[in-house]
């Protein structure tokens, strides 16, 4: 047997030793607590714990010198509360030694007492510390020199201080005092000071009673005992400083006061002459002496106080309103009668406002009958509260009433059942505003019962047209505008219903504008409108005279005759006669829409806009267009070719054309079509015609520009034979406005491969929003610019009476109608000839002309080419075939297509015409101020603030800094105060007045410090607290976990004794048998 090693024993040592090793870790934290003893415990967490501690031990050590902080503020407490008690003692002997009745041995005995308090009080300030650290010592410098305060002038009165009126008697012209207004609010005596006012009684208490305002400013009134309301006077205190001077805490800026030489206040340049400042009404004024400086200045402002007392009240109006600018609807009939025969004011409404108590708290509206008088009948919807009119508040705390407020009565009639008018407009009101003093009272007194008359009575109508424009089709556009309007009286007389916000009258329904061209009419196309009124019939006729007929007629005749001179440059017959020579399939047809159908063309053939959209997709592989643009909608007109090649040919386009506007300039882009044999219609002669490729057909066109117009001409029998309908048409007229260059500024052409409409498009997305057209300024006719196949007619119907002065109403109609049917075949003079070879057209049964197609008609038909010579003026002059042509074809289409009623727009309204009752309100105003005290006081001292800084924790910031107070006789101004004499113990009091006001400062401070302290003393000790929560948790051992460790390693531990022992009992084993 070989023996080459003893594993069994080895692996067992191996174990003892880790097992001893974690045995050796749980017994050292068992016995340290810690879970972290070293930083291979655990590194991270031992640095932050050692972070934590330093903050920790930094609270404890802060806690305490916060405690100490609050020590030294309870030591200058204790300390004040001292000084306090004694200067109470001194007020009193001051009082006691001011009395007359003192010999001078009693004043020198109470002087005795009075300077051993000043001495103690002295001791105090000097000798009073904590931990070695004075608390109110300061070096003083005593001077025998004192300043005395300035001697102040004043000019005006004060206007910021208001006695306002709780209640108002308007019979015995008394008036309830509630309170003072002040800086826009209103505060009550109660509010002021609950002492100073006996409600019982009505009676003031003696006294100077002090508050401060919402803005700061101080206010100090004082009363005499047993006086009432409003005898109290107001008390002014004046300080100054780097800033300023302030007057009842309210800064008046140095740059604010102003020298007698006009000279702004320069701290560094005093002069001796008097300057001024301004305070609420009244004019300051002060001198300084020719040795004081700045701070002179300041220390001699500071102190003075002046008085000003009230002046018995006055009544003075209380309520202002305002009804300037006011209306209101009348829809009674009678009263608009009664105005119209008398010319009298129409009494609308009564106007009443109450207090609640028998009636409405607010303001509201009583209807009135024919005669003005009150109904009793609250007018619905009228009834507005105070605090819908802006015054929840009439007494304490209100800031609702103030003089610069304007309070608006409104009465919306558009809450009223039934009407429907625009509630921006349609409603009635009124301003009022008030004064300081106004109670609930006097504002009743104001408004209540006023009658709201209506005058200057105002109407507002229109004519509204209709145009049958189905039956007379020629009529191709048609719009009425007018100026003026119908009078008041006209309405009445044709019959208007008064009670309707709009109505359409006369009853008997809309005038037919009529022709009557009878010899010796003086009004060949008038209006008429008629209506019985009061058992009378009344008419109203609207017309145009003999004269203006006549020349509007001629007019007419001249632009019709040049379209029909052959031997002129391309009119409407040179066009038809092209038409016929090329093989049109209605060469009569002269508009855009008539050969495409009306249907197919935006606007059916009237001038428009872009009023179509058109989605531009540049991804679509079919689309054609000339500008490629991002996918979305764009604003355009349209025209639909897809009859071309069935409906009509190409030779029908001869002439033809539309033309488009930016929508934000006014530039004209046309296309038209025409041939070579004609003159393009405003072309010049220096323009000649070009080629363009497209889709390997050549094509001719001419591109002209004048001015803003700008017109490309193509030449249609150049597309005789390479397009033959409506989709190849669209396509290559796309496609030629692209290689010609016709696509620029804003406007765009577009159409589909597999479409035949065509798009003229504006190429800015914001004019199609929601696939809706906003592209309105962008117009689209349906001919070339320059070039129309129709007639402009104006008529302009002018009010018949002559008696009635004023402005009238004028109703201007503009028409455009379609010529066309002048040229009928019927009306051409035409000449045949017969050519079975080349000829164009055909006869039908009933003679008329066809196009010829030798799929539908075959070869063996008579075929023909037509001429044009001219109109077949049917034996009349052209003069004459004219005439009769416009005034009874185009005049009597245009009249027999028009109905125009009459409408009104909305109420008639009167302008009220109202004044506010006498009323009044009881004001107290005030005197000018005068100066009350003139005192003398030490030098001024400036010294440096200095601090005590109370460290909180371990972060260099975290501090609080307590200024230190300085306290002496000397600073309290009681150095020289003295009881010796009367004059002396009087002055006294208010120097013991002043150094009360001293030490009670300095005593809330130290009471504020203390506060903060405890406060933050709280936060500190919470704080650590949490963080010696935080800091444990990551520290400190869990017990119970690790004592399981423990003996678990324990029970291993000796597991590992055993099995090794029995390793190396197996080797002495061997051994034996080898022994």
């Amino acid at each position: 047997m070989v023996i080459q090693h003893n594993m069994a024993a080895e692996n067992g040592k191996r174990m003892h030793k880790i097992v001893s090793g974690k045995l050796i870790g749980t017994s050292e934290k068992l016995s340290s607590g810690y879970r972290v003893n070293r930083a291979a415990d655990d590194a991270a967490g031992l640095s932050i714990s050692e972070k934590m501690r330093f903050q920790i031990r930094g609270l404890d050590r802060g806690s305490a010198n916060i405690n100490e902080g609050i020590g030294y503020c309870q030591v200058a407490d204790g300390a004040l509360h001292e000084m306090h008690d004694m200067l109470q003692r001194m007020n009193e002997l001051s009082i006691q030694a001011a009395n007359g009745t003192n010999s001078a041995a009693d004043r020198s005995y109470i002087d005795d007492e009075i300077q051993m308090l000043k001495a103690e009080i002295d001791r105090i300030c000097i000798t009073t510390k904590y931990n070695q650290e004075y608390v109110f010592r300061c070096e003083d410098k005593i001077v025998s020199d004192t300043w005395e305060v300035y001697r102040l002038k004043f000019q005006g009165y004060p206007d910021d201080l208001y006695i306002y009126n709780d209640s108002y008697d308007s019979v015995t012209k008394t008036a309830a005092y509630g309170g003072v207004a002040i800086g826009g609010k209103r505060y009550s005596w109660a509010s002021i000071n609950p002492d100073m006012y006996d409600t019982a009684t009505g009676k003031f208490h003696a006294g100077e009673y002090s508050f401060r305002t919402d803005d700061g400013t101080s206010l100090t009134l004082v009363c005499a005992e047993g006086s009432e309301p409003p005898q109290v006077s107001r008390k002014y205190f004046t300080a100054a400083d780097q800033m300023g001077i302030r007057v009842n805490n309210e800064l008046i800026s140095w740059d604010d006061v102003w020298s007698a030489s006009g000279k702004r206040f320069d701290r560094n340049n005093i002069l001796n002459e008097q300057y001024s400042f301004d305070y609420h009404g009244v004019t300051i004024s002060f001198t300084p002496d020719e040795t004081d400086d700045f701070d002179a200045v300041m220390t001699r402002i500071s102190g003075t106080v002046w008085n000003s007392t009230y002046r018995m009240p006055t009544e003075q109006t209380a309520v202002i309103a305002d009804f300037s600018g006011t209306t209101m609807p009348i829809t009674d009939k009678d009263q608009i009668k009664e105005y119209l025969a008398n010319s009298r004011n129409i009494p609308k409404y009564i106007l009443h406002a109450g207090d609640g108590t028998s009636t409405f708290d607010g303001i509201w509206l009583e209807e009135t009958d024919s005669s003005g008088n009150g109904t009793g009948t609250t007018v619905t919807g009228s009834q507005k509260s105070w605090a819908d009119i802006g015054i929840t508040n009439w007494g304490d705390q209100s800031t609702d009433i103030w003089s610069d407020k304007v309070y608006k009565y409104l009465y919306d009639y558009c809450t009223v059942p039934g009407h429907n008018g625009n509630p921006n407009t349609e409603e009635f009101g009124f301003n009022f505003q008030l004064i300081n003093e106004t109670s609930k009272d006097s504002v009743i007194d104001a408004l209540d019962g006023v009658v709201l008359n209506c005058g200057s009575v105002t109407n507002s109508n229109q004519p509204e047209a209709t145009f049958d424009t189905n039956t007379f089709a020629n009529v191709i556009s048609s719009v009425l505008t007018y100026t003026g309007q119908l009078s008041l009286k006209d309405e009445y007389n044709l019959g208007r219903d008064f009670e309707k916000e709009q109505d359409v009258f006369p009853p008997s329904g809309a005038g037919q504008l009529t022709l009557d061209t009878t010899a010796g009419v003086t009004e060949p196309i008038f209006i008429k409108y008629t209506n019985t009124i009061d058992g009378t019939p009344v008419e109203k006729t609207y017309a145009i005279n003999q004269t203006t007929f006549t020349n509007l007629v001629n007019d007419l005749v001249n632009k019709t005759i040049a379209n029909v001179d052959l031997s002129s440059s391309n009119n409407i017959l040179q066009i038809i006669a092209e038409r016929f020579a090329k093989g049109a399939a209605n060469p009569t047809e002269i508009t855009m829409a008539g050969v495409v159908s009306p249907s197919n063309i935006t606007g059916g053939g009237s001038q428009t806009y872009f009023a179509d959209t058109v989605r531009i997709d540049s991804n679509d592989p079919n689309l054609i267009t000339t500008q490629n643009l991002a996918v979305t909608d764009y604003a355009c007109a349209k025209i639909d070719f897809s009859g071309l090649g069935t409906s009509y040919q190409l030779a029908d386009l001869i002439g033809l054309g539309f033309n488009s506007t930016c929508q934000t300039c006014s530039n004209h882009y046309s296309i038209q079509f025409t041939t070579q044999g004609l003159t393009p219609h405003g072309a010049t002669t220096t323009d000649v015609w070009q080629d363009v490729q497209v889709g390997g057909n050549t094509y001719r066109y001419i591109k002209d520009q004048s001015g803003q117009n700008h017109t490309i001409y193509i030449d249609v029998d150049s597309l005789q034979g390479s397009i033959h309908n409506g989709i190849e048409f669209s396509n290559t007229l796309v496609e030629l406005l692209d290689e010609t260059g016709f696509d620029f500024h804003f406007t765009q052409y577009a159409t589909n491969k597999n479409d035949a409409v065509f798009y003229a498009f504006d190429n800015r997305p914001q004019y199609a929003t929601g696939g809706v057209s906003s592209a309105t300024n962008a117009t689209f006719d349906p001919f070339a610019h320059g070039f129309k196949n129709t007639l402009d007619v104006n008529l302009s119907l002018r009010d018949t009476d002559t008696t009635t002065a004023g402005s009238k109403l004028t109703m201007n109609l503009k028409y455009q109608y379609n010529v066309s049917n002048l040229f009928a075949p019927e009306n051409l003079s035409l000449t045949e000839t017969l050519d079975n070879t080349d000829g164009k057209y055909i006869k039908d049964a009933n003679g008329n002309y066809v196009a010829y197609d030798p799929a539908i008609h075959g070869t063996t038909v008579d075929r023909y080419n037509v001429t044009v010579n001219g109109i077949d003026y049917k034996g009349q002059t052209q003069d004459a075939y004219f005439t009769e042509y416009i005034k009874n074809k185009v005049l009597k289409d245009i009249v027999d297509a028009t109905t125009i009623s009459l409408k009104s727009d909305h109420y008639v309204y009167g302008k009220v015409q109202a004044q506010e009752n006498a009323n009044k309100a009881m004001v107290t105003e005030y005197n000018t101020p005068y100066q009350l005290i003139s005192n003398r006081f030490p030098e001024k001292i400036t010294e440096k603030d200095e601090y005590l800084n109370i460290q909180c924790s371990s972060n260099t910031i975290d501090y609080i800094s307590i200024q230190k107070q300085r306290l002496s006789i000397y600073r309290m101004g009681l150095y020289k105060f003295q009881t010796l004499t009367e004059d002396q113990a009087t002055k006294g009091i208010d120097m013991v007045s002043n150094a009360l006001k001293m030490v009670s400062a300095v005593r809330s401070r130290f009471g504020a410090y203390q506060n903060r302290l405890e406060h933050a003393y709280a936060i500190n000790r919470n704080t650590h607290e949490n963080t010696q929560s935080a800091e444990s948790a990551i520290r400190d051992t869990d017990m119970a976990e690790t004592m399981v460790a423990h003996s678990n390693n324990s029970v291993l531990q000796q597991s590992a004794n055993a099995m090794l022992a029995q390793a190396n009992q197996a080797n002495r084993g061997v051994l034996s048998l080898l022994q």
